[in-house]
């Protein structure tokens, strides 16, 4: 049935079982949650957050993490316009481009095997294409949906080669006119594009330049001699590509990338050759086993520590000299370790990328297949034999690609699996310690986090990750400990001076949470979440143009950020925007039918807004034909603070006090109102007023001490608690247990108090 290449019904039938085949060994991971860099390039990224057709699309897609790689972040893009975050949709399009990617391979070993189409039989390329889809090295890949960045620069590289194969052919054939440059220029685009999905693709003319000297020019060395000028063309090229993508300062740049990373150059280049061997024995020996998301691979830190370096170095140079040496009487073969070394040069050379990653033997695996199917068919005698061969090692990898998937689909089952071959990893145990919170398994995760940091004390993730846990079980201090913890070993760790402003928020420290929260954005201002919190946080100490400002913010990052849209109805209401308000709560029922906050609050908003509104009306209009009475002012204020209304009920009553300054009612009304609010300088500035206007009032200096412990000056708050004694204030028990005085705690005046007591 596959027997004639060159009719359509071949090469569809072709496709249509690799598309059968790709599909089925994928399906178990289908509904597999986001992993690992899922979250911060996928989940957290506000940049592909796409709810329709704007002109600042390409340059949101230039903020994402890698904007070199635009392209794919395009298409993460276009998942999350169609159906946000369902994972189903953004694994259906990786196993799309994983089956293309196959039946590209079945059109290179077709036109690498049979250029004039004389054998006219495609069963070897469709069993090499089979092959190679069916390797279970490549689930990382294709699963790991943040690697279709790998998937779609290795399906764009074969597309080039193709369309330069296919232009090569028609020349060589003596055709010529606008068939072969079409197909020049399709090789052209397809690198571009390749090229803006992921870097990699830089490799490309490397590649074609190989490809034509094997296939084309029969390893002529004369034709080797006088490309030497393109060759240099072609390296200054790559070069040139190269410092554009890394902008200014290149070398900066390069060395800038092991700052994160536990290795030195020297360390990297002597480690790469053992992990390029270990990517070999993958692709021949790829058991579920062996394989792993986050390796744990020692580092060679001289050429015979370990003792394997040296061995793998030497084994690498044997590759190159074999190669050389078979190129002319194996040509396949001989080109297979070629394309498998170059295509590996640049994730594996010097620059300072993780050490060893599965998915970086995608592209570099086509032409070993290629050739190991080549071999075993055309080798192994009979015929049938070695084509069995093929197709029993076609089924076992089939078998395993699907039970590796089948780790994928579970969070907890897949960092179990991980932990299970690099035990000690803290990165690993930390990914655990996530999962098994996710499912509110909160004692297994506890232990996950603290065995990351039994590994490494200052893995600031499972600090992080360990305060926030402590703080869902209502211990704010301690948690706020793991988080300064984080932020001491890491400054810009933005996720921790998040978590530091809910810890400090729930601790009633508005003013240092807002502090936490603007250097969470300090560090990264698309984080939606610190927008939302700050937000929050400003509506209790009534910014609310401030606090609106932040919740629209975080609704352009995340349209459908329902909490957002409830912050921003409360803000509007305190405003006395009532129909703005109600319009946020509706909006946020629409994203999220159960969300009871918003119901409870549209609910309160619609009663009081009713409740007090004749009276309000009643008194502005009072107001308008009397417009100095402190009295009318100070009524309205009280109105609009009891129906909830704080940002108007601030306007009047600053309008009341300042009509009537020294009014000792209001200005205690008012210095509570601030107090209340979390505004403690002002508060301050009122109390002392008061202090003025009766200056024998203990209760006065008390509140005062109160406010400036509050503020975190321990002199002016032990002066003004020393006033207060002095002036009659007795009540011991509160001073002792008052936790405004927190601050003044360690001073010898407050000590000499309790030890009284």
């Amino acid at each position: 049935m596959l027997k004639y290449c060159c009719s359509k019904s071949g090469y569809l039938f072709a496709a249509a079982i690799l598309a059968v085949v790709g599909w089925y060994l994928y399906a178990p991971a289908f509904h597999a949650p986001f992993v690992f860099d899922d979250l911060p390039q996928i989940i957290e990224n506000p940049h592909i957050r796409i709810t329709g057709y704007s002109s600042d699309i390409p340059a949101r897609l230039m903020n994402c993490r890698n904007p070199n790689r635009f392209l794919a972040y395009a298409t993460f893009a276009l998942n999350y316009y169609v159906h946000q975050y369902d994972v189903a949709g953004y694994r259906v399009v990786n196993v799309v481009i994983h089956i293309i990617t196959a039946f590209l391979v079945f059109l290179t070993a077709r036109l690498t095997l049979d250029p004039d189409g004389r054998k006219r039989s495609v069963l070897l390329p469709f069993l090499a294409a089979a092959l190679w889809m069916v390797n279970p090295v490549h689930t990382q890949s294709v699963t790991y949906i943040v690697q279709r960045m790998n998937a779609m620069a290795a399906m764009f590289t074969l597309l080039a080669l193709c369309c330069f194969v296919r232009a090569r052919l028609m020349q060589r054939s003596g055709k010529h006119g606008l068939k072969p440059i079409l197909f020049y220029a399709g090789a052209g685009v397809s690198g571009l594009c390749g090229l803006a999905a992921k870097e990699t693709t830089a490799i490309l003319p490397v590649v074609m330049m190989l490809y034509e000297w094997y296939f084309f020019q029969d390893l002529s060395r004369n034709w080797m001699k006088k490309q030497l000028a393109r060759i240099s063309i072609v390296l200054v090229l790559l070069v040139i590509i190269s410092l554009v993508y890394m902008g200014g300062h290149p070398v900066d740049k390069l060395t800038g990338i092991y700052e994160s990373q536990d290795f030195t150059p020297g360390q990297r280049l002597l480690t790469e050759p053992r992990v390029v061997l270990y990517y070999l024995t993958l692709l021949f020996f790829p058991h579920p086993t062996r394989l792993n998301l986050d390796y744990n691979f020692p580092l060679s830190l001289s050429l015979l520590n370990p003792a394997t370096t040296l061995p793998a170095i030497l084994a690498l140079l044997g590759l190159v000299v074999a190669a050389a040496y078979t190129a002319k009487k194996h040509r396949l073969c001989s080109f297979a370790i070629a394309w498998f070394l170059v295509t590996l040069v640049i994730e594996s050379s010097f620059i300072g990328l993780a050490l060893v990653f599965e998915h970086r033997t995608y592209l570099p695996s086509v032409f070993p297949a290629i050739a190991v199917t080549c071999f075993l068919v055309r080798q192994v005698k009979p015929l049938p034999v070695g084509v069995m061969i093929v197709i029993a090692a076609i089924i076992l990898c089939g078998y395993n690609t699907y039970q590796r998937n089948r780790v994928w689909d579970s969070t907890l089952a897949f960092w179990q699996d991980c932990r299970a071959k690099f035990p000690n990893k803290p990165r690993i145990l930390n990914n655990l310690g996530m999962a098994y919170k996710e499912i509110n398994k909160t004692v297994e995760a506890r232990r996950a986090f603290e065995a990351a940091l039994a590994s490494d004390p200052e893995w600031i993730y499972a600090l992080n990750n360990l305060g926030t846990i402590v703080l869902e079980e209502d211990n704010p201090e301690q948690a706020a400990g793991f988080f300064e913890k984080a932020i001491l070993i890491e400054p810009g760790y933005y996720e921790a001076h998040y978590n530091l402003g809910l810890a400090l928020m729930e601790m009633n420290r508005v003013g240092p949470a807002i502090q936490s929260f603007k250097k969470a954005l300090e560090f990264n201002p698309f984080y939606e979440k610190a927008h939302n919190n700050l937000g929050a946080a400003l509506i209790q100490r009534l910014d609310l143009d401030l606090a609106i400002e932040h919740f629209q913010r975080t609704l352009s990052l995340d349209p459908f950020f329902s909490q957002a849209y409830s912050n921003l109805g409360v803000a509007f209401y305190k405003k006395g925007m009532v129909d703005k308000a109600i319009e946020c709560f509706n909006k946020t029922l629409d994203i999220d039918p159960f969300h009871l906050d918003a119901y409870n609050n549209m609910r309160w908003v619609k009663s009081k807004s009713k409740k007090y509104r004749d009276t309000i009306i009643g008194l502005k209009k009072r107001l308008a034909r009397d417009p100095d009475n402190p009295r009318l002012c100070f009524r309205l204020a009280e109105t609009y603070n009891r129906a909830g209304m704080t940002g108007l009920a601030l306007e009047y009553y600053e309008n009341a006090l300042a009509l009537q300054p020294n009014a000792i009612d209001a200005l205690l009304i008012m210095g509570d109102f601030y107090a209340a609010h979390y505004r403690y300088q002002l508060a301050a500035d009122i109390y002392e007023r008061l202090a003025d206007l009766r200056p024998e009032s203990a209760n006065v200096h008390y509140n005062l001490a109160c406010l400036y412990a509050l503020q975190n000056k321990p002199e002016k708050a032990v002066a003004e608690l020393k006033a207060a004694v002095n002036k009659g204030y007795g009540d011991w028990g509160k001073i002792a247990s008052d936790k405004d005085l927190e601050n003044i705690h360690d001073t010898a005046y407050f000590k000499k108090i309790v030890n009284n007591l």
